[in-house]
């Protein structure tokens, strides 16, 4: 197998605007009895977030939430995110900037978008992995740069009995992406390099909360 570089996108330490991550964190900020979830990409974020704040929030890192506001604000709460099998994620990523993006979240529309319409998955990975797996889109994001040991981690398969808790009924999911790709179109050499980049989100797999 060969193991691919693992180019994760620098994320800055703090917001630009706080005043923005303020709003996203509202209810948050106004009552300490709110959680903290965060907000991985492709992961549901949209529609748990809107179910828990009432909007939808950024994506922001647990070291981002922290810089941001604070050690107090993030250690006094239960902080949680949902995470996902990398190549189902990897799948639905690829089918969302090939479609760029949704109503209720469009992509940045970038040439490689529409090649990946285009020209499929396949060629898309080979693409990346020629250009040692830079992440031009958050996306592609591996999900262990969001979280850190002390996040609760739930399957996607948990959403509604992990929101329960917070008095959501049901979730009203938003920011599906088309089907326009699916595993079974990729080749064996591709899904090697999927996995292998995706490593440490595997590991993450290990550490789902019960």
């Amino acid at each position: 197998m060969h193991y691919a570089k693992r180019m994760y996108r620098s994320l800055p330490k703090t917001i630009s605007s706080k005043v923005d991550v303020v709003r996203s964190y509202h209810q948050c900020v106004r009552n300490r009895n709110y959680p903290v979830f965060i907000h991985i990409p492709k992961n549901a974020g949209t529609s748990v977030s809107q179910c828990i704040y009432g909007k939808a929030i950024q994506h922001l890192t647990y070291d981002q939430i922290v810089n941001t506001f604070g050690r107090n604000f993030i250690e006094r709460r239960e902080v949680f995110a949902f995470i996902r099998d990398p190549l189902d994620r990897f799948v639905s990523a690829i089918n969302y900037l090939a479609t760029n993006g949704s109503v209720d979240a469009p992509a940045t529309k970038t040439p490689v978008n529409d090649l990946i319409y285009k020209r499929g998955i396949n060629w898309f990975i080979r693409y990346w992995s020629e250009n040692e797996f830079k992440i031009y889109d958050q996306v592609l994001n591996p999900q262990c740069m969001y979280v850190q040991e002390n996040c609760m981690l739930y399957a996607m398969s948990e959403i509604n009995t992990v929101l329960e808790k917070y008095g959501v009924e049901q979730v009203l999911y938003v920011n599906k992406s088309k089907n326009i790709f699916q595993k079974r179109d990729i080749n064996t050499k591709n899904i090697d390099l999927i996995i292998s980049y995706y490593q440490n989100d595997y590991r993450l797999l290990q550490r789902l909360s019960k």
